[in-house]
């Protein structure tokens, strides 16, 4: 018996507005060697009878008689799956038609890749896009650095290598972030990274997932930070952790104590990759040196309170800075010298 190589798994509940068109998204595919896999979480809608009013031979259906939640009906999908590769499309999110036989292509061509994504072209619920791209694509190297920080990829634009999904498995406790989760830890036995090119459109409206769990999607995603974060051999704090999560970079940093202790995390953070090497060195280093710089050049005031922490911080020796920059940085310290982005 010959199996599908590529088992798209979509879940859904009560998603009648836009169900159809995802669907069609996946049957429009110029690969064809694909099952879809559909689980309806007990919808009360209309959802049932849109599926069911598509027949293709590709598409698998099954349902919950209870309400089980996201995370179960993803573990469902994945259970009744047999391709060598699971792919994922969102009941509100599409796929565009070489979506597949680019993702399989580059599964194929490089075996040590456990999860490949794509970008994402962001849509309103009338499939209307803005303009915007959502994601970042990175080396398989950077991409796993830049994870520490932030999630980087759209969750409907997954493809993974089911032998590697598989090991991590999927939580079925954390309906909000899960796909972050998730992505972290295939990273730990295998190489991930998204395709520079917009192969799905994220879908933006009322309902999402993001709306929906508003309130929960910082401490579920600070708890993914933390498990990344102890791995260097921190037991971040609470104001660390509220540190690395609320990390961005700015024309303008106010100088106060808040300010002070950023450059000491970022510090602790370059230390402790030194030591334990969980991330590749070249690449944590600059990410981490890039926040660093961006603080250090600009403070919304020089202030003689910088010089401790410049002048002992391993980023800075690390540097290619001269002799000059040192002394213009201390000038300006010395004599409160305002920012040039003020």
């Amino acid at each position: 018996m010959s199996f599908p190589l590529v088992s798209v798994n979509m879940v859904v509940y009560n998603g009648e507005k836009f169900i159809a068109e995802a669907i069609q998204s996946i049957l429009n595919q110029t690969y064809s060697n694909f099952e879809l896999i559909i689980v309806n979480d007990a919808s009360t809608d209309s959802t049932e009878k849109i599926i069911k009013s598509f027949s293709d031979t590709r598409i698998f259906y099954y349902e919950h008689s209870n309400n089980s939640g996201e995370c179960i009906s993803r573990n469902t999908a994945l259970k009744k799956s047999k391709g060598k590769y699971i792919a994922v499309n969102d009941s509100d999110d599409n796929s565009f038609p070489l979506r597949l036989v680019k993702q399989v292509k580059f599964l194929e061509e490089n075996l040590d890749y456990g999860l490949v994504g794509s970008l994402a072209e962001v849509i309103d619920k009338d499939g209307i896009t803005n303009g915007n791209i959502q994601s970042l694509a990175f080396s398989y190297k950077m991409t796993k650095v830049i994870l520490l920080f932030r999630n980087c990829f759209t969750h409907s634009s997954f493809m993974y290598r089911k032998k590697d999904l598989l090991k991590v498995g999927i939580n079925k406790n954390k309906p909000i972030a899960v796909d972050y989760e998730t992505a972290v830890k295939i990273s730990r036995i295998s190489k991930i990274c998204n395709i520079d090119e917009a192969l799905v459109q994220y879908r933006e409206h009322g309902n999402n997932m993001l709306v929906k769990y508003k309130n929960d999607i910082e401490s579920n995603v600070k708890a993914i930070l933390k498990m990344q974060i102890e791995e260097l051999g921190i037991n971040p704090t609470k104001q660390e952790l509220d540190i690395h999560y609320r990390l961005k970079k700015s024309l303008s940093h106010h100088v106060n104590n808040k300010f002070l202790a950023h450059i000491l995390w970022l510090d602790k953070l370059y230390y402790a990759n030194k030591k334990q090497m969980v991330f590749p060195n070249d690449e944590f280093s600059r990410y981490v040196a890039g926040y660093w710089f961006n603080l250090i050049n600009n403070p919304d005031q020089y202030n003689i309170k910088l010089l401790q922490p410049y002048f002992k911080s391993p980023i800075l020796r690390s540097s290619n800075l001269k002799l000059i920059d040192h002394l213009k940085f201390t000038v300006k310290c010395l004599f409160k010298h305002k920012s040039r982005n003020l």
